[in-house]
């Protein structure tokens, strides 16, 4: 049963750091449909980017 316990709480931490960065994508594409300057798409469009970047490395750390 302990085996079981650290496996959920491993399990959990893991979705915590992806779903972060999964909301935050999730946000800036509202913010994007929501947006009515090209700047602010502009913005949102970098931050997705950065968002991503960091999606990947937190997925690249988990598996490695």
């Amino acid at each position: 049963m302990k085996i079981s316990g650290e496996l959920q709480e491993v399990k959990m931490s893991h979705s915590h750091l992806v779903r972060r960065h999964v909301a935050n994508l999730v946000g800036l594409g509202k913010l994007i449909q929501a947006a009515d300057e090209i700047d602010d798409m502009q913005d949102a469009v970098k931050m997705i980017v950065q968002s991503s970047m960091d999606l990947d490395l937190v997925i690249r750390e988990l598996y490695k």
